[in-house]
C-alpha cells in the first residue's frame, strides 16, 4: 500500500501532529523500504502518559519508546511491526516451529554447506498451519524434498549441513492491531525508564518492589512459552 499524502503516512504510522512533515515522508519512506523498525506507540501518546508538556525530551522518550518495543519483542516473542525476520531451525525434523508472532507467510528456508554455497528448499515441499502459535511448519515432500541431495544422513535420512535459516513474514500491520495490553506495558516500561535514569539506586527508594499487574502480568498471554 502506497499513500499520497502527508497527513495519510502520519495516520497510518499513528505519528503525533507535532512531527515535521519531511520526519513523515522520511519514515514512510523506510517502512516502504522495510529499514526501519516503526514505534508503536506514538510519541504524543506517550507524552500524555507520562506527564510530559514540553519537548525537551522529546528525543530521549522516542529513543525509550523504541527500546521498551525492542523488550517486549524479545520478552513475548511478538514481532510489533510488519517486517522480514530470517529465524534459525537446529534440524529438519517431523515439523518446525517457528518463534515468531503474527506470521503471514514463510518465503525462503536455506542453508550454507560445506563449501559455503547456499542452497534453498522448494516451497512447495512445506505447508504452515498459521493460525496456531507457534507457528507449524510440516514437510509435504518426502524428507522435505531432500532425500536425496545429501550425503550426510541421520536415522536414516538424509540431511542438509546444520543451522536451517528460514525467512518468515512476520508482524502487526498497523499499530492498531497491537493488543492493547502490550501498548500498556511498553507504557509502563517508557515511564520506568523515563523516571530511573541509573542502573542502581540509592536511598529511601532502594527496596522499591514491583508493582502489582504490572509489565509482566500484562505480558503473560502474549507471550510465547517453551518448554
Amino acid at each position: 500500500m502506497t499513500l499520497q499524502t502527508v497527513a495519510d503516512m502520519r495516520a497510518f504510522l499513528t505519528l503525533s501532529a507535532d512531527l515535521a512533515d519531511d520526519q513523515v515522508i522520511e519514515l514512510y519512506g523506510a517502512y516502504l523500504a522495510g529499514q526501519a523498525v516503526l514505534p508503536v506507540l506514538s510519541l504524543a501518546a506517550v507524552k500524555k502518559n507520562l506527564r510530559v508538556d514540553t519537548t525537551d525530551d522529546d528525543d530521549l522518550i522516542s529513543d525509550l519508546i523504541l527500546v521498551a518495543q525492542a523488550d517486549v519483542e524479545a520478552y513475548t516473542g511478538l514481532v510489533l511491526t510488519p517486517r522480514t525476520v530470517t529465524e534459525t531451525a537446529p534440524q529438519l525434523g517431523r515439523w518446525i516451529d517457528l518463534k515468531s508472532w503474527p506470521v503471514s507467510a514463510v518465503t525462503a528456508v536455506r542453508w550454507t554447506d560445506r563449501g559455503g554455497f547456499v542452497n534453498t528448499i522448494d516451497p512447495s515441499s512445506w505447508t504452515i498451519a498459521l493460525a496456531r502459535r507457534p507457528v507449524r511448519m510440516i514437510p509435504k515432500a518426502w524428507h522435505w524434498g531432500l532425500a536425496s541431495a545429501f550425503p550426510p544422513v541421520v536415522c536414516g535420512v538424509p540431511l542438509p549441513q546444520l543451522p536451517i535459516e528460514i525467512d518468515v513474514e512476520a508482524g502487526y500491520a498497523t499499530p492498531a492491531d497491537v493488543p492493547a495490553n502490550v501498548k500498556q506495558a511498553m507504557h509502563l516500561l517508557v515511564a520506568h525508564f523515563y523516571n530511573n535514569r541509573e542502573a542502581t539506586e540509592v536511598g529511601a527508594r532502594a527496596a522499591a518492589i514491583e508493582i502489582p499487574f504490572g509489565v509482566e502480568r500484562l505480558l503473560r498471554k502474549p507471550r510465547l512459552r517453551t518448554i
